[in-house]
C-alpha cells in the first residue's frame, strides 16, 4: 500500500512539473506596448503570442500606410472591410516592410495581427490628409 501511494505522488508532482514547463515553453502572451485609436495602431514588443485587433471607421480614398520590424518569429496581418469575404490586404511572415493600402469603400475595418514567438514593432496609420 505505501508503495503504491508513492508511485501515486511520484507521478502527480511528474504530471505538474511537465504541465508547467510545457506552459513556460508555449511563450503564451504579450510583452510591449500597445496604442489603437482611430488612426491606426502601433505595437511594439519583445514577445507576442496570439491575436490583436483594432477597428477603425475609413473612408473610400484613405490610405493606411504600415512599417513592420521583425526581430524573429512569425507575423500575419490581415486587413478587412467588416461584411466582405475577402482582405484588403494580407500579409503572412511579415518581414521588416514598409506597404500602403488604399482604401476603396467606405465602411469599418478592422486590423488584425495573429503572431507566433514575434519580437518587433508594427505601426499601421490613417495617412493624414
Amino acid at each position: 500500500m505505501k508503495a503504491t501511494k508513492k508511485l501515486f505522488w511520484g507521478l502527480l508532482l511528474a504530471c505538474v512539473l511537465a504541465a508547467l514547463a510545457l506552459y513556460g515553453c508555449m511563450g503564451i502572451g504579450y510583452e510591449g506596448s500597445r496604442w489603437g485609436s482611430e488612426n491606426g495602431l502601433a505595437m511594439e514588443y519583445t514577445r507576442f503570442n496570439g491575436t490583436d485587433s483594432q477597428r477603425l471607421v475609413l473612408a473610400a480614398g484613405d490610405v493606411l500606410d504600415g512599417k513592420i520590424v521583425s526581430r524573429g518569429g512569425s507575423l500575419k496581418i490581415v486587413i478587412q472591410r467588416q461584411g466582405d469575404d475577402e482582405p484588403v490586404f494580407e500579409l503572412e511572415n511579415a518581414p521588416t516592410n514598409s506597404f500602403s493600402v488604399g482604401i476603396e469603400a467606405d465602411g469599418t475595418y478592422e486590423i488584425v495581427l495573429t503572431a507566433s514567438r514575434a519580437r518587433g514593432s508594427v505601426d499601421i496609420q490613417r495617412r493624414a490628409t
